[in-house]
C-alpha cells in the first residue's frame, strides 16, 4: 500500500471523519484539529514531489482536488478554472496562490496557511542548503554538475511540455479562448517587457467580456424594440 493511502487512512482514524460521510466539494467544517490533518493529509507530499513549473502545478492540483484520484474532491470543475484564472491574472507566484484558495475554500483561512508552510519549507530548507554549497564551488561547475543539470532541465521542459497540453484541454475549450491564447503567445515571442504580459492578460479579459456581453446587450436592446412595436401595432389599428 503507498505511503500516501497509509498516511490518508491513519488521519481518517484519528479524526473520526470517514470519507464517506462527506460529500464531493463539501467543505470540511469540523474542528480546527480536523481539518488541519484533513490538509496534512491531501498537501504533504507536494513540497517533496512538485517538481516542474506552474503547468506541472496546475495539473497535480487538478487531479489531486478536482478528479479526486479515488478520495473526495474538494472543488469542482467550474471553481478551479475560476481560481485558475484568478491566480493567473495576480502578480505572484501562481500556483501558490492556486493551493492557498483550494485548502482555504475546503478548510478555512489557518489550514490554508499550513499548507502554504508544507509547500513552501522543503523547497526553502533545500534552497538554502544549496546556497551554501555554492559558496564552495569554483566559477565553473564540475563536468559531472553540469551534465546532471542538462539532464534535469531537459527532463523537466518535457514535463512541462505534457503538463500544458492537458491543461490546455481542459482550459481551452472554444474558438475564442484557442484564438486568445494563439495570439497571446505570439504577441508575447515579439516583445518582452515588465509591462507587457499584464497588458496582455487585461486585453484578453476585455474581449472576452465584449465577446460575451456585448452581443447579449444587443439582441437583448433589439428584442425590446421588437415588443414595443408589437404592442403599438394593436394601438395603431384601434385608432
Amino acid at each position: 500500500m503507498p505511503l500516501h493511502t497509509d498516511v490518508d487512512s491513519g488521519l481518517q482514524e484519528t479524526t473520526g471523519v470517514l470519507r464517506a460521510e462527506r460529500l464531493p466539494y463539501q467543505a470540511n467544517t469540523s474542528g480546527l484539529g480536523a481539518r488541519l490533518w484533513d490538509v496534512f493529509g491531501r498537501t504533504y507530499d507536494l513540497g517533496f514531489t512538485c517538481f516542474g513549473g506552474p503547468p506541472v502545478h496546475f495539473q497535480i492540483f487538478h487531479r489531486r482536488f478536482v478528479d479526486g484520484l479515488g478520495k473526495t474532491p474538494w472543488v469542482d470543475e467550474q471553481t478551479y478554472q475560476e481560481l485558475f484564472a484568478i491566480s493567473q491574472a495576480l502578480p505572484g507566484p501562481a500556483f501558490m496562490k492556486m493551493l492557498f484558495a483550494i485548502a482555504q475554500i475546503h478548510a478555512g483561512l489557518i489550514p490554508a496557511f499550513f499548507a502554504f508552510l508544507l509547500w513552501t519549507l522543503p523547497g526553502a530548507v533545500a534552497m538554502y542548503g544549496l546556497s551554501l554549497g555554492v559558496k564552495r564551488i569554483n566559477d565553473t561547475l564540475p563536468d559531472p554538475v553540469y551534465a546532471l543539470l542538462s539532464g534535469i532541465n531537459a527532463a523537466v521542459f518535457g514535463i512541462i511540455a505534457l503538463a500544458a497540453v492537458q491543461l490546455a484541454r481542459k482550459a481551452v475549450t472554444d474558438k475564442l479562448t484557442r484564438i486568445l491564447v494563439f495570439l497571446g503567445g505570439c504577441s508575447a515571442l515579439c516583445y518582452d517587457a515588465i509591462w507587457y504580459l499584464p497588458v496582455l492578460l487585461l486585453l484578453g479579459g476585455i474581449v472576452a467580456v465584449a465577446w460575451d456581453c456585448v452581443p447579449q446587450l444587443w439582441f437583448g436592446a433589439l428584442q425590446i424594440r421588437r415588443r414595443r412595436k408589437a404592442s403599438d401595432v394593436p394601438h395603431r389599428k384601434l385608432k
